[in-house]
């Protein structure tokens, strides 16, 4: 399924319409005050906050190739490798700059954890869950939200490529969830399994799914957690939410690195 063939199953699909109907949604008062400011009006500038951690993460850094990462102990990819994902138009699977980096970030700041949990809003098929299963030593969950539309399977790939961890020897323990962020019960099954001290947010890709995917995290972090936001540049929008929910007072801190396509992390 190409990008165009999935955002019309995503727009006709009645899970989608109702998840996303303003109408239906009961959208947080504080979320509604975030889609009436305009980012580029505020005399805010997010790069003087507190930084959310104060060291390096570099190229010297890097124990392992991106692509090594996705390599089982028998020699195959595993099943979250999607072929078609080597000839997207860009080298982000295969850059040094992208998964080795979080693999960085997830070492460094988990090294003081005692059985971190990490949240992703955007599964895709697995990738950043291996990464963090092979950067946090010990026990460590993964919980995953996806609608499961733009990748053919995804959370299925997911799945089997978690169980192959485990078999592995990981202490990865996964639970997945097709659906979107903005539902309710979507929200309350989080909420129960939270509080997250990672929460990686890279799903919808427009202005109120990112303003509300960064509410709905800012309220499910631990208070040691970090929330890592993709994109930061590569879509004008993920710089543009940061601002506003930094402006409302929702995170505290911040702090840049300078990934493939760039990265915000934030703390409350």
């Amino acid at each position: 399924m190409n990008r165009i063939e999935a955002l019309k199953a995503v727009l006709t699909t009645k899970l989608r319409s109702t998840a996303h109907d303003f109408a239906s949604l009961q959208i947080p008062e504080e979320v509604k005050k975030g889609m009436a400011l305009k980012a580029d009006s505020l005399s805010f500038d997010v790069s003087q906050m507190p930084k959310a951690f104060d060291f390096e993460i570099t190229d010297a850094g890097n124990q392992i190739k991106s692509e090594e990462f996705f390599i089982s102990k028998s020699g195959k990819r595993y099943a979250c490798w999607l072929d078609g994902d080597e000839s997207l138009g860009d080298e982000w699977l295969f850059a040094k700059t992208n998964y080795p980096y979080y693999h960085q970030i997830y070492k460094k700041l988990g090294a003081s954890m005692v059985k971190p949990k990490l949240l992703e809003f955007g599964v895709r098929s697995g990738y950043a869950g291996v990464v963090f299963s092979d950067a946090i030593q010990g026990p460590k969950t993964y919980v995953g939200l996806d609608p499961n539309l733009y990748v053919k399977e995804g959370l299925q790939k997911a799945s089997q490529t978690f169980d192959e961890l485990r078999k592995e020897g990981s202490e990865l323990y996964s639970f997945l969830i097709e659906g979107f962020s903005s539902s309710e019960a979507v929200q309350h099954s989080l909420l129960y399994s939270g509080p997250f001290e990672f929460i990686h947010i890279d799903g919808e890709h427009t202005y109120f799914g990112k303003l509300y995917d960064l509410f709905i995290a800012s309220k499910l972090v631990s208070s040691n957690g970090y929330i890592l936001v993709d994109d930061y540049d590569h879509h004008e929008l993920v710089r543009q939410t940061i601002k506003v929910a930094c402006y409302l007072g929702w995170f505290k801190s911040f702090s840049y690195v300078k990934t493939y396509r760039g990265m915000g992390v934030l703390k409350i």
